[in-house]
């Protein structure tokens, strides 16, 4: 092979030697060539090309996005109400439970105690109510009489006592003609004279408060006529004379008993007439008790009579002491609160447990629902955005190819700052449960706020701004098909204003300024450049998180 290229070689020139002028003109030709094509090669790579795409109409929405965590929708820590010991505890951890279902139990003897007592009270009242309801007018003027008998004896008989209380204190039959009986005994004593000064004193003002309710009781007291309140009134004015006059006897008691006490303690014998007077009035306060608990059975017979309301206000209590009580022996029992799943069981039969657990924080249980919700963080320009009820779509870092729709349910009216960061709280629930999705994982939410159908839609890398004012750059007579290669134009591009409206990441809405068809540079291929570059260093869009909704549901078709 060598020695024939050699040849070839040889043979050539060998030509060129005998041919000199045609070996010219072949080289000059061959170098005209070369320099032909190389500038048609140059000039097709300086010659500037361009994406093209047509307005459409279609359906488009804008989103905002956030990250946070999966969380249960509801989540209880049971704390218990009463203090006791654990007797029955029914679930274990990973258990599902119903609403209402018991849990555990505290040892109830007490409470159910509480709650047999009050339902025996219960019937005593409601049988009181009954025999209230049934009294007639019979009964009504039986009890007006046996209230006024007791009045008129009551003044009666305060009347003889206030008077033997006078004699007794104040005569001067017990000792000297010049002192009373009270200041006679008072200087018998020895050691007790300054107690029995004093209890001489109480006596006195006692004495003479009796005799001042005695005086107004008898001015005021009823003894005839139909008028309840009056009557009412009397008895209760007759009861608090009786509780003055035995106020006065108790005082004089108490005198008498310092005097003979000071003659015990002196072992010298205690005169006759100081224990004649003990039991003188011994006797009136034993009458006195009588009278004050005959007044008492009187007023609240007549007023029984008068409004067996009272009865029923007596009976309604009983009714409500029942209630509480149930509920009181109902914190015994440790129900489930919803339906859900028992997520941490923190007690064991033979435990004991205390109400004060609700203040420490600790609890005997954790129930959490089925259902999950996502609880994300949004800026604090995103969150403007977010109302209640628009669609989410999220995804979870810990789970490939799983995707969930939900709705937002909550959004934070106030935020929280972390290092002059401002953030909001939301929360989504999904729409469908999956079981590969725990508590705890980390989330992606892509919330929709804003979507709009069947409106003017071109490439958001078409629309350039300058001036603080959208325009594209429309293109007359283009191709009568578009495709995703770049073309070069026979006419000049015309800038064109348009005003805007919503947007995303691939497409803006074209309010007006366009028509549906019209066709717009989408981007700009440069001669000298391998790539394409965007149409606009300053694309209106800046929100990127967005999705595009064909009529179909998918995504809408790009024209290029």
């Amino acid at each position: 092979m060598k020695e024939k290229i050699k040849l070839a070689i040889n043979a050539v020139r060998r030509f060129m030697k005998a041919h000199k002028v045609i070996s010219i003109m072949i080289a000059l030709a061959v170098v005209i060539a070369v320099i032909v094509i190389v500038k048609l090669v140059s000039q097709g790579k300086n010659e500037t090309k361009y994406v093209l795409a047509a307005a459409i109409k279609d359906n488009i929405s804008s989103s905002v996005s956030g990250s946070g965590t999966v969380i249960a929708e509801s989540q209880v820590d049971i704390k218990p109400k009463v203090s006791g010991d654990v007797v029955y505890v029914g679930v274990k951890v990973g258990d599902k439970v119903e609403k209402g279902q018991l849990i555990a139990r505290i040892d109830d003897e007490n409470a159910a105690k509480a709650v047999r007592d009050a339902e025996l009270n219960l019937e005593n009242a409601r049988l009181s109510y009954e025999k209230t309801t049934r009294a007639t007018e019979d009964s009504l003027n039986r009890e007006i009489i046996n209230s006024r008998d007791s009045v008129s004896s009551s003044l009666v008989a305060m009347s003889d006592t206030i008077s033997d209380l006078d004699d007794l204190m104040y005569e001067n039959d017990r000792g000297y003609s010049y002192m009373t009986n009270f200041n006679y005994y008072k200087s018998l004593t020895q050691n007790s004279r300054d107690k029995a000064s004093s209890a001489a004193l109480l006596a006195d003002e006692n004495y003479l408060n009796a005799v001042s309710l005695y005086k107004s009781a008898s001015a005021k007291v009823v003894l005839q006529g139909d008028d309840h309140d009056e009557l009412l009134s009397s008895l209760a004015s007759s009861y608090n004379l009786v509780k003055a006059v035995f106020d006065t006897a108790e005082s004089a008691r108490v005198f008498l008993t310092v005097v003979r006490d000071d003659f015990n303690n002196r072992n010298e014998t205690v005169p006759a007439s100081i224990t004649e007077d003990l039991r003188t009035v011994d006797g009136y306060i034993s009458a006195l008790n009588s009278r004050l608990s005959e007044l008492s059975a009187r007023k609240s017979a007549l007023r029984d009579a008068l409004d067996p309301l009272t009865a029923k206000i007596s009976l309604t209590q009983r009714e409500n002491a029942l209630t509480d009580a149930k509920e009181k022996l109902g914190d015994y029992y440790i129900r489930a609160p919803f339906d859900g799943t028992v997520a941490k069981m923190n007690i064991k039969n033979a435990d004991s447990v205390s109400s004060d657990s609700v203040s420490s924080g600790s609890s005997i249980a954790t129930i959490v629902t089925d259902k999950s919700i996502a609880e994300i963080s949004l800026n604090e320009v995103d969150v403007a955005k977010v109302k209640t009820g628009e669609k989410a779509v999220l995804d979870f870092d810990a789970v490939d190819n799983v995707t969930i729709t939900g709705i937002v349910t909550e959004v934070d009216a106030v935020g929280s700052s972390s290092q002059g960061v401002v953030t909001y709280g939301a929360k989504i629930a999904f729409d469908v449960e999956n079981e590969q999705i725990r508590s705890g994982m980390n989330v992606n939410a892509t919330i929709f706020t804003e979507t709009k159908a069947n409106i003017l839609l071109v490439p958001a890398s078409a629309v350039k701004t300058q001036g603080g004012k959208s325009y594209v750059s429309v293109v007359k007579n283009p191709p009568s098909k578009l495709a995703s290669v770049a073309v070069a134009l026979s006419t000049v591009p015309e800038n064109v204003p348009v005003t805007i409206g919503i947007q995303n990441d691939d497409y803006v809405e074209i309010i007006s300024g366009l028509n549906e068809g019209d066709v717009v540079i989408e981007r700009t291929v440069s001669g000298n450049s391998s790539s394409a570059s965007r149409a606009s260093e300053s694309a209106s869009g800046s929100n990127r998180n967005v999705m595009m909704f064909g009529s179909n549901g998918g995504s809408a078709p790009r024209m290029r």
